[in-house]
C-alpha cells in the first residue's frame, strides 16, 4: 500500500509542482496518474521512485516511511518512457545489468533473468541486441528488467508514448496481462486519457499540482465533479447558464442553448450560475413532431467528423454562438440515407438525467 501524505514540491524556491496531494493506492491496483503537461504527475511518479524528494510532506510504503530513501533502497522500480536501453548490451545482459550492480549470485541473476523473460515472452529473443526488436519488442525488455527484481511496485512513465497507434493497443493488452498475472501495483503516467480509461482501477486526474478527482474509470467519466474532468476525460458540450427553478422534480437551466430541464440538484438555489455538460454519445436525433418538446435543440450542421462506426457533428445551436458537437452511431441508424448532410437543420433531444451540472464558484 502507497500513502502518499500533504506532499508539496516546489521547485526553484517559487514554482509549486505540487500542492499539498493526498492521495492512498491499495496493494495490487493499477492506478493512473492523467493530465495535461506540467500538471505534476511526472513529479509525483518522481517522488515515489525516489528520484526527488517532496519539500513537504510524507511519502509511506507498506507503512514504513520512504520519503527520503534512495530509490536502490525501496521496494519498486520504473519504466521510462524512452525504455533506456543499453545499445551495445544484449537483451539477456541488459535486464541483468540492475541485478550484477547489486552483486546478487549469477546463478540467480540468471534465473531473474530467465522468468522475467518469460513473463513478457521475450525468452527466445535473449541473445538479441536492442536494434534487432521493434518497438513493441524493446518496451517488453525495459518492462523485463524493471520486474527482475521482484518490486512490489511497479512506476510507468509514459510507457506507450513511443509506439504508433497499433502497437500502443497491443501493449496496452499486454500491460493489463502483466497486472492481472503478477498481482503489484502499477502506477503509470500518462496524458492519454484513452489509455487511462482502457487501463485503470483507479484514475488520478491532476491540475495545476493538485488532484482534480479520484476514482474509477467509470466514474470520471459518467460523475465527473467539474467541468475541467468532463472536458478532460472524454468530449463534453458544456452551456454557462442561470437556475430559473430549482423543485424536487427537476432544476430549471436557462443556457445560451435554450432552456434546459436537468435532473434535480438539492444543492443548487434558483438564481444560481452554473454550467451544465453534455456528452455527444448522449444528445439523440428527434422526430419532426418532437420538435417543440423540452430539452430539444435546433441545430444547423456545420461539419462533420468521420470515425468509421460513429460520425461527429458540429453544430451551431441557440441564439447565440453556441456549439455543439453531436455523435450520429452507425449502429443505431442502419438506414444511412437519414444521415443529416452538412448545412441542414435537426433537433437534437438531451436527456434530463443524462446532463452534468457543475456551479459556477470553482467550476474549473
Amino acid at each position: 500500500m502507497i500513502d502518499i501524505s500533504d506532499v508539496t514540491r516546489i521547485f526553484a524556491g517559487t514554482v509549486l509542482a505540487l500542492d499539498s496531494v493526498s492521495l492512498s493506492i491499495e496493494a495490487g491496483e493499477f492506478v493512473t496518474l492523467l493530465g495535461p503537461s506540467g500538471c505534476g504527475k511526472t513529479t509525483l511518479l518522481r517522488l515515489l521512485a525516489g528520484f526527488d524528494t517532496p519539500t513537504k510532506g510524507k511519502i509511506l510504503l507498506n507503512d514504513a516511511d520512504v520519503t527520503d530513501v534512495p530509490p536502490y533502497d525501496r521496494d519498486v522500480n520504473m519504466v521510462f518512457q524512452d525504455y533506456a536501453l543499453f545499445p551495445h548490451l544484449s537483451v539477456g545482459r541488459n535486464v541483468a545489468f540492475g541485478l550484477e550492480r547489486l552483486k546478487w549470485p549469477k546463478a540467480k541473476v540468471a534465473t531473474a533473468v530467465r522468468d522475467a523473460l518469460d513473463m513478457v515472452e521475450l525468452a527466445d529473443k535473449i541473445d538479441r541486441m536492442p536494434h534487432e526488436l521493434s518497438g513493441g519488442q524493446r518496451q517488453r525488455v525495459a518492462l523485463a528488467r524493471a520486474l527482475a527484481r521482484g518490486p512490489k511496485v511497479l512506476l510507468l512513465d509514459e510507457p506507450l508514448s513511443a509506439l504508433d497507434a497499433g502497437l500502443r493497443e497491443a501493449m496496452q493488452v499486454e500491460l493489463k496481462r502483466l497486472h492481472n498475472k503478477l498481482g503489484i501495483t502499477f502506477v503509470m503516467v500518462t496524458h492519454d486519457q484513452t489509455e487511462a480509461l482502457a487501463m485503470s482501477d483507479r484514475i488520478v486526474l491532476m491540475l495545476d499540482g493538485r488532484v482534480a478527482q479520484v476514482g474509477t474509470p467509470d466514474e470520471l467519466y459518467n460523475a465527473p465533479a467539474s467541468p475541467y474532468v468532463a472536458s478532460f476525460i472524454g468530449t463534453t458540450n458544456l452551456f454557462d447558464g442561470q437556475v430559473i427553478d430549482s423543485s424536487a422534480a427537476e432544476l430549471l437551466v436557462e443556457t445560451g442553448a435554450g432552456r434546459l430541464h436537468c435532473a434535480p440538484r438539492t444543492d443548487i438555489a434558483r438564481g444560481a450560475s452554473v454550467r451544465v455538460g453534455m456528452r455527444p454519445e448522449h444528445l439523440r436525433l428527434a422526430a419532426d413532431s418532437e420538435a417543440s418538446a423540452v430539452n430539444t435543440l435546433p441545430c444547423r450542421i456545420e461539419d462533420a467528423l468521420f470515425h468509421g462506426s460513429l460520425t461527429r457533428f458540429r453544430c451551431a445551436t441557440g441564439t447565440t454562438t453556441e456549439q455543439i458537437y453531436w455523435d450520429w452511431q452507425k449502429s443505431a441508424h442502419p438506414d444511412d440515407s437519414i444521415r443529416p448532410t452538412e448545412g441542414s437543420t435537426v433537433h437534437l433531444y438531451a436527456p434530463p438525467a443524462d446532463m452534468f451540472v457543475f456551479p459556477q464558484e470553482g467550476a474549473r
